[in-house]
């Protein structure tokens, strides 16, 4: 596990220069997404209030819970919170430390467990999921109560597509995630379809 005092957080010292641009390439990150996760966090909202263990495991753990869809996985949530990080640092006087600290770790947080592609396959494939939720929404229904506290402005919104105004070829990256992943729920519901 990592600890507080690894050699890792050392090497995002590296990089903050480049972390705290929004060009920043988080694609290129693979496995050190959780120090420069932990380096943000510090720099937002410093350590002292918060356990340490804690936190290093709280970030291991959402990663955990991202599923491996070709798009909205851990990648996607990091790019999305790192997005975040850029707009709260760049803004230090719109958002109180409480708003701050909610989008932050719900812009981690946003499309953790994501299970579909589009609102409309569960439908289209009869999945069980359509009878757990009552809104047209259900993949984000287990996320009801933060999208609640965070509809500050549109901010959530920009940061979840702050893919599509990342450099051409970071941008380019991140769409040929998105086609795969929608191109595996159409194989996926023609199987369902013909079965």
């Amino acid at each position: 596990m990592l600890n507080w005092q690894s050699s890792a957080f050392t090497k995002v010292k590296e990089f903050t220069f480049y972390l705290q641009r929004f060009s920043f390439n988080s694609l290129e990150l693979k496995e050190k997404m959780v120090p420069h996760l932990l380096y943000m966090f510090n720099d937002l909202f410093g350590v002292r209030n918060f356990d340490k263990d804690s936190l290093i495991r709280f970030f291991f753990t959402v990663r955990k819970n991202y599923r491996g869809v070709p798009y909205h996985n851990w990648k996607h949530g990091f790019c999305v919170a790192h997005s975040m990080y850029v707009i709260i640092k760049e803004s230090p006087c719109v958002f109180n430390n409480l708003e701050k600290l909610a989008l932050f770790i719900g812009a981690l947080c946003h499309d953790m467990d994501y299970r579909v592609t589009t609102n409309q396959f569960p439908l289209e494939s009869d999945s069980p999921l359509v009878d757990l939720y009552s809104t047209d929404s259900y993949p984000e229904s287990h996320f009801s109560m933060i999208v609640q506290l965070l509809q500050e402005e549109l901010t959530m919104t920009a940061c979840d597509i702050s893919a599509s105004a990342k450099p051409w070829k970071i941008h380019v990256e991140y769409v040929n995630e998105v086609m795969e992943e929608f191109y595996k729920q159409k194989r996926e519901l023609e199987r369902l379809q013909y079965h």
